[in-house]
């Protein structure tokens, strides 16, 4: 966003939630293709997606984005730890290594 609003690029074409603190600064097309969101953890472990869910598991969320808010305000009470990871595959990575529930 700040390279839009400093006229470095015309555009940006990402994977973006619209949120209201967002359409302050910028405007948005409409929607051009939907993506689900999902928590993801280690093959064949149950687990729902309530903060009861995941109370006590360690938590790994991308930061800066609409998804690590959502997690820190509603799974970050009842969580044992969360992680912040600057790309999904650092994140993935990590959960495949063990270090994530």
């Amino acid at each position: 966003i700040p390279a839009l609003t400093t006229k470095k690029i015309d555009l940006i074409v990402s994977s973006m939630s619209i949120t209201d603190e967002r359409k302050k600064t910028i405007d948005f097309s409409d929607k051009y293709y939907n993506t689900p969101t999902a928590i993801i953890g280690p093959k064949d472990q149950k687990f729902g997606a309530t903060p009861d869910d995941l109370k006590g598991k360690v938590l790994g969320v991308q930061v800066s984005t609409v998804h690590a808010v959502y997690a820190k305000k509603h799974f970050g009470p009842t969580a044992s730890e969360s992680k912040e990871y600057q790309t999904q595959d650092e994140a993935n990575n990590d959960l495949a290594a063990g270090r994530l529930d």
